[in-house]
């Protein structure tokens, strides 16, 4: 499949079509998948009616999760921002993002911060970047700017994201193990990986990353983008 690049905000015929393409052909599914249930649940196929619909569901509450990683200090917020449209996630010279950060759809821009004892805390999308950025203690270490952050999730009306598609941008791998392990726990639930790498140190610490964590994951669909 081609694809075309496009910056954001610009209308990509590839891109933009293949989606538009993807949502019309989900909804008549859909379409065809209620009918199919209406019809079972008339003729006393219950059990048959409530496995249709089970399937209904699970096709209209579809994500695609692309997930964004990569060693620290490689660019993946950056790459992030400039998919989105927008300068949101943290940005620097040194390793700035402490959580896994949920970039969804939604007409009007919001962000949370889903802390770890199940609460919620909302917060400004142009200071989300201050509440998730790391910050250095007296004694040089690198550390969460508030305790207790599990994620941050955020919604802004992105075209990229329109049609259920998630962009998750993670903290750098190798800066911490705690924060190293919370992105390797996200690959289970990545439809797509974005890898972002060096071009000054190509075939460093990735390397093994990639063969044993990354490729070894069962991941479908793997972009390598080499920055700097």
């Amino acid at each position: 499949m081609k694809t075309t690049v496009t910056a954001p905000g610009e209308s990509g015929p590839g891109y933009d079509d293949s989606l538009r393409s993807y949502a019309r052909r989900r909804a008549q599914v859909v379409e065809c998948l209620e009918e199919l249930t209406a019809i079972n649940a008339g003729i006393g196929q219950t059990a048959r009616a409530a496995r249709i619909h089970e399937t209904r569901d699970a096709l209209v509450n579809q994500r695609f999760t692309l997930l964004v990683l990569g060693e620290f200090k490689r660019g993946k917020s950056t790459l992030v921002n400039r998919l989105i449209g927008r300068e949101v996630l943290p940005v620097g010279a040194a390793p700035t993002t402490a959580v896994i950060t949920r970039v969804s759809y939604g007409e009007e821009p919001s962000a949370r911060l889903i802390m770890t004892d199940g609460g919620e805390q909302p917060v400004e999308v142009d200071r989300l970047s201050e509440e998730i950025t790391l910050v250095q203690s007296s004694e040089g270490a690198n550390q969460a700017r508030h305790a207790g952050i599990a994620r941050a999730e955020v919604a802004l009306p992105a075209p990229i994201c329109r049609d259920g598609v998630d962009i998750v941008d993670s903290p750098g791998l190798g800066e911490h193990v705690t924060r190293s392990e919370v992105t390797y726990e996200a690959l289970p639930s990545a439809d797509a990986v974005i890898f972002v790498t060096d071009a000054a140190q190509l075939g460093s610490e990735d390397e093994g990353f990639v063969r044993e964590r990354l490729l070894g994951a069962e991941i479908d669909h793997v972009f390598f983008v080499i920055n700097k």
